[in-house]
C-alpha cells in the first residue's frame, strides 16, 4: 500500500458538461455557471475517489517505504487504462550512493480478475535502496476506459452519481440543516458500491 498518492489536476474536458448538468438542475441562468462547472468538477474528483476509478486521463505518483516482499509486484492504487501505450509505468528509488536510480525497464499487467494494474522490474528488484517514508516513487498515467469509437466511455450508473452528487450540493450549500436532516441520497450510495474497486495489499 503506497504511503501516499498525488494525482495531477485536470484542465481537459469532464465528462459531464456545463449544459449537462444545468439541464439535470434545471437552471436556465448565467449566474451560477462558476460554481456548477466547479460542482462538476469536485463530483467527478468524489466519485474517483470513492471507486478508485479513472474518469479522466491524470498523472500520478504513488511513495513507498520499500520494494514489495517476497518478489510481489507493486499494485497501483487506480484502475483504468496505462496510457501513454505501451510507456510502463516509471520505479525511482532512493539508492545507497545518495542519488535516484530509475527502474525503466518496468513491466505492468492488468490482474484478470481485480482491474488492478500490477508492475514490477523485469530483472528483478534492487537491493542499493535507502528504505524510508519516501524511499521510492511511482510515476504513471491513467485514462479511462475507450469504447469502440475511441471516446473516453463513463459507465451510466456512475454518471448518474456524479449528477446525484452536484444536484446535492446545489440545493445544499450551507453546512447547516434547519430542516429534516438527510445523508446524501440512497441511490448514490447503491451505485458507488457497486464500482468500489477495493484493494487489499
Amino acid at each position: 500500500m503506497a504511503v501516499f498518492t498525488l494525482v495531477s489536476d485536470f484542465t481537459g474536458t469532464e465528462p459531464i458538461s456545463l449544459d449537462e448538468a444545468k439541464a439535470f438542475l434545471r437552471v436556465d441562468d448565467t449566474a451560477d455557471d462558476d460554481y456548477i462547472t466547479e460542482m462538476v468538477k469536485m463530483a467527478r474528483q468524489l466519485v474517483e475517489k470513492e471507486t478508485n476509478a479513472v474518469l479522466v486521463a491524470k498523472s500520478y505518483s504513488e511513495y513507498y517505504s520499500h520494494f514489495p516482499r517476497n518478489g510481489a509486484a507493486f499494485v497501483l492504487q487506480y484502475v483504468g487504462n496505462v496510457a501513454p501505450s505501451p510507456i510502463a509505468p516509471s520505479i525511482l528509488y532512493n539508492n545507497t550512493s545518495g542519488g535516484i536510480t530509475t527502474l525503466s525497464t518496468s513491466k505492468y499487467t492488468n490482474s484478470k480478475y481485480s482491474g488492478f494494474i500490477k508492475v514490477e522490474p523485469v530483472d528483478g528488484w534492487a537491493t542499493d535502496i535507502i528504505e524510508g517514508q519516501n524511499a521510492i516513487k511511482l510515476v504513471y498515467n491513467l485514462a479511462p476506459e475507450l469504447g469502440l469509437d475511441s471516446v473516453p466511455v463513463l459507465p451510466l450508473p456512475l454518471k448518474q452519481a456524479m449528477y446525484l452528487l452536484i444536484g446535492h450540493f446545489y440545493d445544499n450549500r450551507s453546512a447547516v440543516n434547519f430542516g429534516n436532516p438527510k445523508e446524501l441520497p440512497l441511490g448514490y450510495n447503491r451505485i458507488i458500491n457497486q464500482y468500489k474497486n477495493t484493494r487489499w495489499s
